[in-house]
């Protein structure tokens, strides 16, 4: 089965029998791998333990376990079957079992100078697997004021390889490495500057590659791992470095013949031929799983434990004893192709443990919480992952089993045992609280040679167990926050030097660097040097016709409370409920307002204050039930003494869905500091008129008729409740008002199945605001990974195109269609010649565009980096442009994104998204979060969730 990388495998499968034994592991790996997109792969668990895990045993359905008991590549561009393991590939040491392995083992605006578009020969985006025709490129009236017209190469379109066949019965002859064009999609504007990556070139020397070979076996061998001792004891012949899954041989070193036998044998069983025959050398490109998993090998040979797709090393914690946690640094890295070529992306990353045990944290919550503290544990520690330091594994808490403690026993093997005794034998741990409750891990496991998965459930003890991350206790505390940062936060600097360290560090180790000279591979010392731009600055624009240019650092603060908005919206009728503890508060939060809203053009009448004689939720609820029966109330403020996410959804829902008017929740305590009070109100005011329907500031962008849509998911962190997908799309032609439409989507589904709905009610509201429907829209669709994109480009544009079609038969707009990636591991940094290390790498400016080298070899994507960082390192965003039938330049793509970054009313600057898609996720988050149902129809125009 083949996935959709750019590489295809050679594959055989001789036997469905075959693929359900287990892999003789002194020299290959025999699971048959289905082939997935791109890039990291998944590495492959081979660790085999001999202990087992007290675990009880349920059956669930798998629709697909018909190939699921085959491995999943990882998400690369290239494909390679499963990997060998070969002498040189050592072994990993035994050491303390892991439960889950013995379970498993068990069971198993100005634009500037902005080119026109062209006509091209494809209505598509470069995408993953199309190109641009620019052989011949008309020009074309430009569909957008003020764009300039640019040339831009592109290298004429070259064959693909063809699609491989699987592998016949009979020889053929071996075929030639086919390389893939390279489409690259650059934009010219801005200027220029040298910038460093984390991408590091991984070369491979020229006499080495991967040589695919067909393996026969006469007479047949149907036991699939007989194959591979018969194919073991020709290690002298073939050598030991090798990857074989039963079928496809493959070898870092071309044998000298065509087609070469062997005899073989092994105890117990007759003597066969073996007939190895060359197919091909593959391309590298096709290799990514082969090199990620040598890599993740390789991680293991430096000590580092995997935690994820993360690897860590416990050795070398960085301790903070004043809050009792420590710092494990790390790395996070996977081999890529890219538009340079095959590089290791790597990046640092660190892991927060906690020095206290899950009892005492569990302990804590009794005291605090007394009669309801059974519900406020597992609310506090479902979903979080633990750490049992016995083993150093890491498990996900799905439940606290009160009923059970230490004492309970379970079934090892045939014999019964309760857990101290277990802990005792297997870890020499001691338990000493005897009533404390058990922690539920939850696995699904499969069976080999089955249709149906074991659900494993894990029985943890909370007092050898630490919470790993932050709870959100934790991250409200400043102080913890700020030590914290000294060991998270790295500047660029030191960020490059753990790159080199990391290289060093591999040179340095024979285990770890033989691995990679067993298949030829070398790593530059060095990340790779690239030549970035930023784009020129922008300016804001507010009322009076007052613009500014934006400062370097992309933030304009003060502009934003001492002009006047660019569409202010009175406070005539506006209600303020808080306590009686909050009176002072209240009474310097009005006085305030009535000061600053001068500057800011809005004009406020004092609000209607109603004074609650307790915190309860319910009075709150009641009284604004009673204030919002006078459907003139413009706005509800609520000033609430703490911070208690049962009142604040209770609030939220009151006055999104049972009686709808815009409000805005304020916690006393932001208010309390006088140092500060007056820029917070100021900003608190500033977020009421965008409520209300005002506009704050704009930015110009020269497109006429053009909607721009921003979408984004929302899931809730245990994953029990349903997803909401957050639908965005602007309603004028300044690109400032919106139409805001949540969708309640099925659980886990991250994909939108509402978006036909959103799109035709979305475009009759653009019709009847602007008397006619926009002849371009562009969507930024947020919250995909790369396992997606393919999903993406099928399912969801298509009903874009539906819901057009549905609204007027015949309408067809042009759409440009565009992923946003913020979860990625990618940085990049301004280099600055003859300054001392400290000083040489810096965070690049906002603005920054990298859309070159690093990039992937068959997308059209970029990064932009239009944040400004006080401390750390920035951390771009990835685009990725799936469809664009508007054939834009890439300068007005890029230019277009960084404008947008600017329209977020919650900022005075810029953020790391385009606005839309911050939107999106804001109002996909609200809804989630606090109302979980629809929003009414009366709020949609506004932009209530703010």
């Amino acid at each position: 089965m083949t996935g959709r990388g750019r590489g295809f495998l050679l594959k055989k499968i001789e036997d469905e029998k075959a693929a359900d034994e287990q892999s003789d592991v002194g020299s290959s790996i025999s699971t048959f791998p289905i082939l997935g997109r791109g890039g990291r792969g998944i590495k492959l668990q081979t660790q085999s333990l001999s202990t087992q895990q007290p675990t009880t045993e349920t059956t669930t359905s798998d629709s697909d376990s018909n190939v699921s008991a085959f491995p999943l590549i990882g998400r690369g561009r290239g494909i390679l079957s499963t990997l060998g393991r070969g002498t040189t590939s050592s072994e990993p040491k035994s050491s303390e079992p892991d439960p889950v392995e013995q379970a498993k083992q068990y069971v198993t605006g100005q634009f500037d100078d902005l080119s026109s578009p062209k006509k091209v020969s494809s209505s598509s985006g470069r995408g993953r697997s199309s190109g641009l025709n620019t052989d011949e490129r008309e020009s074309a009236k430009s569909l957008i004021e003020g764009f300039e017209k640019v040339t831009i190469e592109a290298p004429a379109k070259q064959p693909s390889p063809e699609k491989v066949a699987p592998i016949p019965s009979m020889e053929k002859e071996p075929e030639e490495v086919v390389e893939e064009s390279v489409l690259t999609k650059k934009g010219s504007k801005g200027t220029p500057f040298t910038a460093l990556t984390n991408c590091i070139m991984l070369k491979c020397n020229k006499d080495f590659g991967v040589f695919e070979y067909e393996v026969r076996f006469q007479p047949e061998i149907d036991n699939i791992q007989h194959r591979y001792k018969y194919l073991g004891q020709l290690r002298e012949q073939i050598g030991s470095v090798k990857t074989f899954d039963g079928v496809t041989l493959y070898l870092p070193k071309q044998l000298p013949d065509h087609t070469t036998t062997y005899t073989a044998s092994i105890e117990g069983q007759n003597e066969v031929e073996v007939k190895i025959i060359y197919h091909r050398k593959k391309r590298l490109g096709e290799c990514l799983h082969l090199y990620n998993v040598l890599f993740e090998r390789i991680m293991r040979d430096l000590k580092y434990q995997r935690v994820g797709r993360k690897c860590f090393d416990p050795s070398s914690p960085k301790e903070i004893k004043q809050h009792k946690l420590e710092v494990w640094p790390g790395y996070v890295k996977s081999v890529e192709e890219q538009e340079g070529g095959i590089m290791l992306l790597l990046d640092v990353s660190h892991r927060v443990l906690s020095q206290k045990t899950v009892l005492e944290y569990m302990s804590e919550c009794v005291e605090k919480y007394r009669q309801n503290y059974q519900d406020m544990v597992k609310k506090a520690l479902i979903g979080h992952t633990v750490l049992t330091r016995y083993n150093n594994k890491t498990y996900r808490i799905d439940d606290i089993d009160f009923t059970k403690n230490p004492t309970a026993k379970f079934m090892k093997g045939e014999t019964e045992i309760n857990y101290c005794d277990y802990y005792k034998q297997q870890y020499n741990k001691i338990i000493k609280d005897m009533k404390q409750p058990l922690l539920i891990h939850r696995e699904d496991v499969r069976v080999p040679g089955e249709k149906t998965k074991k659900e494993m459930v894990f029985c943890l003890v909370p007092e050898l167990c630490y919470i790993t991350g932050l709870t959100d206790e934790m991250r409200s505390q400043f102080t913890i926050m700020k030590d914290l940062a000294v060991y998270t936060k790295l500047a660029p600097f030191q960020r490059v030097a753990a790159y080199k360290q990391y290289v060093e560090n591999i040179n340095k180790h024979p285990e770890a660097k033989q691995k990679l000279t067993d298949w030829g591979l070398t790593l530059d010392s060095d990340p790779c040097q690239v030549t970035a731009r930023v784009l020129n600055k922008e300016v804001v624009i507010f009322g009076q016709n007052k613009s500014f240019d934006i400062a370097p650092n992309a933030d304009f603060s003060r502009n934003a409370t001492s002009c006047e908005v660019l569409e202010p919206v009175n406070l005539q009728n506006w209600v303020l409920i808080y306590t009686k503890n909050d009176s002072k508060t209240a009474e310097n939060f009005e006085n305030t307002i009535m000061k600053v809203c001068g500057p800011t053009g809005i004009r406020c009448a004092p609000p209607r204050r109603n004074e609650l004689p307790n915190d309860r939720t319910d009075t709150y609820v009641n009284k604004i039930k009673d204030c919002v029966k006078d459907k003139n109330v413009q706005i509800v403020v609520t000033i609430f003494p703490t911070l208690r996410d049962d009142r604040y959804s209770a609030v939220k829902t009151t006055l999104c869905k049972d009686n709808p008017c815009p409000s805005q929740c304020i916690n006393s305590k932001t208010l309390r500091n006088e140092a500060k009070s007056r820029s917070i109100i100021q900003k608190i005011l500033l977020q009421m008129n965008c409520k209300l329907g005002g506009t704050l500031w704009g930015i110009k962008i020269p497109l006429k008729n053009t909607m721009i849509v921003g979408i984004d998911t929302y899931h809730e962190a245990n994953q029990k409740g349903n997803a909401v997908g957050g639908f965005v799309a602007s309603m004028n032609s300044s690109f400032t008002k919106y139409n805001s439409i949540p969708t309640i989507q099925k659980k886990k589904e991250e994909l939108l199945n509402g978006l036909i709905a959103s799109m035709e009610r979305t475009l009759r509201n653009y019709k009847q605001i602007n008397s006619n429907l926009p002849d371009r829209i562009i969507i930024y669709r947020d919250g995909v990974g790369d396992g997606q994109l393919q999903h993406v480009e099928t399912y969801e544009i298509p009903q874009f195109k539906e819901a057009c079609e549905r609204m007027c038969p015949g309408y067809s707009p042009k759409i440009t269609f565009i992923v946003v990636q913020k979860r990625i591991n990618h940085k990049f940094f301004k280099f600055i010649r003859d300054r001392p290390p400290a000083e040489s790498y810096v965070n690049p400016p906002p603005g920054s565009v990298l859309d070159h080298t690093v990039t992937r070899r068959n997308a059209y994507d970029f990064f932009l980096c239009s944040q400004n960082v006080r401390e750390g390192t920035v951390t771009p965003s990835h685009f990725i442009v799936l469809r664009d039938d508007n054939q834009f330049e890439p300068d007005i793509i890029q230019q277009l994104t960084y404008k947008l970054t600017y329209l977020y009313y919650n900022w005075p600057g810029a953020v790391r998204v385009p606005a839309p898609c911050q939107y999106a996720h804001k109002l996909a988050y609200l809804v989630g979060l606090a109302v979980k149902g629809k929003v009414d129809d009366s709020l949609t125009d506004k932009l209530f969730y703010l």
